[in-house]
C-alpha cells in the first residue's frame, strides 16, 4: 500500500483522480480492521484528487436534550489551509440551524454551492473557515443516515460537476458501508 499512499494526481483530469482516490479508499479499508485509522490518509488522497482546501467527516449524534446534532469527527487541509477539526463551533452544531440541510440529507441529496449563496445561518460559519465552496454528501450506515462527508474550497467560487458529485457518493457509499461493516 506504500506505493498508493504517494500517488501524484494529474490536475486535468478529477474523474480519473477521482477513481484513483476510490481504489485506494476500497483498498484500505479492506486492509484493516479499524477503519478509523486509515481516515485521515483517505481524506488526503480525496482532496488531492478533487483539488480542494479541506475534507471532512462530520457524525450525526443526539445532544443532552436529545435533538439532533453534527460533529466534526476526521478532517485533512491541504498546505496553508487552516484546519478546523479544533473549532469549537462545529461540535454538536444543531441540524436544527440547517433545516434545508436536514431535509435534503434525510433524501440522500448532496449540498453544493458557494458560500455567497447560502443563507446568513450558513454563512455566519462558513466565512470564518474561509470557505468560498462547499459540496456535502450524505453518509449513509446500514439505511441510517449516519453524517455527511464534505469538501470545501478556500481559493475560489466553484461550479460543482454532476460526475464529479457521483463519484463522491461512491466513496460516500463506501464510508457507509465500511462503518455498517465494523459496527456490527
Amino acid at each position: 500500500m506504500n506505493q498508493q499512499t504517494e500517488r501524484n494526481f494529474d490536475k486535468g483530469n478529477i474523474k480519473h483522480n477521482i477513481l484513483t482516490a476510490i481504489s485506494f479508499t476500497i483498498e484500505s479499508f479492506l486492509h484493516t480492521e479499524d477503519w478509523e485509522s486509515s481516515i485521515n490518509k483517505i481524506l488526503q488522497h480525496l482532496g488531492k484528487a478533487i483539488d480542494v482546501s479541506r475534507v471532512y467527516i462530520f457524525e450525526n449524534t443526539y445532544d443532552d436534550n436529545g435533538l439532533l446534532v453534527m460533529n466534526q469527527r476526521f478532517e485533512w487541509a491541504n498546505e496553508g489551509i487552516s484546519p478546523q477539526i479544533t473549532n469549537q463551533d462545529l461540535i454538536q452544531l444543531p441540524y436544527t440551524q440547517f433545516p434545508e440541510w436536514e431535509k435534503s440529507f434525510l433524501q440522500n441529496e448532496n449540498i453544493v454551492g458557494n458560500t455567497i449563496d447560502f443563507n446568513d445561518t450558513i454563512r455566519e460559519i462558513l466565512e470564518p473557515q474561509q470557505t468560498k465552496s462547499i459540496a456535502l454528501v450524505p453518509i449513509f450506515s446500514d439505511n441510517t443516515w449516519w453524517g455527511f462527508i464534505g469538501f470545501d474550497e478556500c481559493a475560489k467560487e466553484r461550479n460543482w460537476d454532476t460526475e464529479v458529485m457521483e463519484l463522491l457518493k461512491i466513496v460516500s457509499n463506501i464510508i457507509g458501508a465500511t462503518i455498517a461493516r465494523h459496527t456490527i
